[in-house]
């Protein structure tokens, strides 16, 4: 009885350090994990700020781009402005005679 007892006794304490090992690597997985799972959580939150920044970014460029146009379009007004005006004043003065 002792000899069967002993047997027991070590296939327990067997079974107990094969589950020790297991419950190691799971905890060294759910550890993996969890550090997957903040790694993903700040990629996230990087590419929310890259989307902010590119959008700002869209913005700038099509501001700075339109700037020129104003110019121009500013330009093309005040010169119109001066042939109008000076057309005006040579009918005034001069192209009726």
């Amino acid at each position: 009885m002792d000899e069967n007892l002993a047997v027991a006794l070590q296939e327990v304490k067997d079974r107990s350090l094969r589950n020790e090992g297991r419950i190691k690597k799971l905890e060294e997985n759910q550890q993996a994990l969890n550090d997957l799972a903040l790694s993903v959580r700040e990629l996230a939150t990087d590419q929310d700020n890259m989307k902010n920044d590119i959008t700002e970014i869209k913005t700038d460029v099509k501001v700075l781009t339109a700037k020129p146009a104003k110019r121009w379009d500013g330009i093309v007004d005040k010169v119109l402005y001066a042939i109008i005006g000076a057309f005006v004043t040579w009918l005034l003065y001069g192209g009726a005679a």
